[in-house]
């Protein structure tokens, strides 16, 4: 019940956090219980204060060819290790080739279980 009520919480913020930065409605915010607005209330004060506080901020053209390179380096590196990553095992052949005998095998084990046992209990008869 605890977890319920702190995940409706945090989406209450969320949704109140997504309509600060311009992605959001307060369609959601209007129909808050009295418990919900006493609770959540104060920190939508906050982020309110604090979003019209703080300035629209451009990096620059240093800090984006940066992360550009970074973010490029990061794509090839992780590309490399992808294309390396080794065949799942049902994709070898002799994993299926082992996997087909086992079965077999089995079930001619449990044939000749079966069979002796038919023979036993026919031999127990006479």
């Amino acid at each position: 019940m605890r977890s319920m009520r702190r995940s409706k919480i945090v989406n209450l913020l969320a949704r109140h956090t997504d309509r600060l930065v311009g992605i959001g409605t307060d369609d959601d915010l209007a129909h808050m219980t009295g418990r919900d607005a006493a609770e959540i209330g104060p920190y939508m004060h906050l982020g309110s204060r604090l979003q019209a506080a703080m300035q629209p901020v451009s990096p620059s053209m240093e800090f984006r060819s940066r992360l550009r390179s970074e973010l490029m380096a990061a794509a090839k590196k992780s590309e490399v290790n992808v294309q390396q990553e080794p065949a799942p095992i049902w994709q070898n052949r002799w994993v299926l080739v082992g996997a087909a005998a086992g079965s077999v095998l089995s079930v001619a084990g449990v044939v000749t279980a079966v069979l002796l046992h038919q023979r036993s209990a026919a031999h127990s008869k006479l």
